[in-house]
């Protein structure tokens, strides 16, 4: 994708769907992907410091461009900006309110806030625009998370099964996120069964919370959800470290 996008900007070098385009993919390989491109810090600041200069170039010729916000939002979370993330997706929300993405993102920042509620409302008003033919798995995934960091792992798992049966070939998260919520049941059969197929799906999986940004503002909160469930979940599932 990246590569079609720069050779559409080659032909069409003011294109600001293609500049968008650019920007968010690279931006994607720097926060998602880096362990598969084995990408330092260094490369992976490279490629989002590029694709934040695109955003912020169609920005100023355009701020009304609701697709600038997402790109903008992506390098705040890679900045560890997760506020400056949250404002960036509640203005695309804002220009596309009835865009079922926009609020899935808006949801997945504010899971990174540690606001719960405000997630749940987000990633429900994005299932409710989703439309039949392709239900959003990704949103499915995030009200999973949520559910589960607020203790409710049948409902977690409920959650997971629907996002594995929406898109099945981005099972991984899905079946991993099936994983810590049976554990957090005490259902270690069913943990470990979907642990493995969580590593089967994706053999790169390992614990990545020592590489998350605290919920801001609310970090003593955020260290007992880790020490009280998520790392004895993680571990009761055999998932790798």
């Amino acid at each position: 994708m990246e590569a079609l996008f720069r050779q559409a900007l080659v032909l069409e070098p003011d294109n600001f769907k293609a500049r968008l385009g650019l920007a968010t993919r690279l931006l994607l390989q720097a926060l998602n992907w880096g362990a598969e491109l084995k990408l330092d810090q260094a490369g992976r600041t490279a490629l989002a410091t590029q694709g934040a200069e695109l955003a912020q170039a169609v920005k100023q010729a355009d701020p009304n461009n609701p697709d600038v916000y997402l790109p903008i939002a992506l390098f705040a979370t890679f900045s560890g900006d997760l506020e400056g993330s949250v404002q960036a997706t509640r203005r695309r929300v804002e220009l596309q309110p009835k865009n079922s993405g926009a609020y899935n993102n808006l949801g997945v920042a504010l899971i990174a806030t540690g606001d719960m509620q405000g997630a749940k409302a987000a990633l429900e008003m994005a299932l409710k625009l989703a439309t039949r033919a392709r239900r959003p798995g990704e949103t499915y995934v995030g009200l999973a998370r949520v559910a589960f960091v607020e203790d409710r792992a049948d409902e977690a798992i409920m959650w997971a099964q629907q996002a594995m049966d929406a898109n099945p070939n981005n099972g991984s998260s899905s079946q991993a996120m099936m994983a810590l919520a049976y554990a957090r049941k005490g259902d270690q059969t069913q943990a470990r069964k979907a642990a493995a197929e969580a590593v089967r799906l994706n053999p790169n999986l390992r614990l990545a919370i020592k590489d998350e940004i605290t919920w801001p503002g609310k970090e003593a909160a955020y260290r007992k959800y880790i020490d009280t469930q998520y790392l004895p979940a993680w571990r009761l599932a055999g998932l790798p470290e």
